[in-house]
């Protein structure tokens, strides 16, 4: 089973590439994260919601343990995330009117095809033929 310097070790890995650029984002000296990743003392309250925010699932980190579904908060960035939905549904809507006009287009030149045809055959139906001399 990992320790919780395990997981640190492998947070920091999976996200920041080593220890030493999660320190960097932390604010802190590679010494000074060192009693945890050697198991020495455990992330207090502080370091944790550190962690947190950075991306750490908590309660992996302290215990191993994946989060239950029901734990499982909404991103932060969720507000981002609505966001992009929005402005990918306000793309959508624009595609599906410029669509539409373009639709319209060829109906119309459609029916002017049609009628222009309707025009044609009248007009040869109506014209007699010419005699052959």
């Amino acid at each position: 089973m990992s320790t919780i310097g395990d997981r640190i070790k492998e947070f920091a890995k999976n996200k920041y590439g080593n220890v030493s650029a999660l320190c960097r984002e932390l604010g802190i000296t590679p010494q000074s994260l060192d009693p945890y990743v050697k198991n020495r003392s455990k992330p207090g309250h502080a370091l944790q919601e550190k962690l947190r925010n950075l991306g750490a699932d908590i309660e992996w980190l302290m215990t191993g343990r994946e989060p239950s579904a029901q734990s499982q908060s909404l991103p932060d960035n969720i507000e981002d995330i609505i966001k992009l939905q929005d402005e990918t549904i306000e793309l959508l809507q624009s595609e599906v009117r410029l669509l539409r006009e373009q639709v319209d287009e060829y109906r119309s030149r459609v029916r002017n095809l049609t009628n222009n045809n309707i025009v044609l055959i009248t007009n040869a139906a109506a014209t007699p033929p010419e005699e052959e001399e």
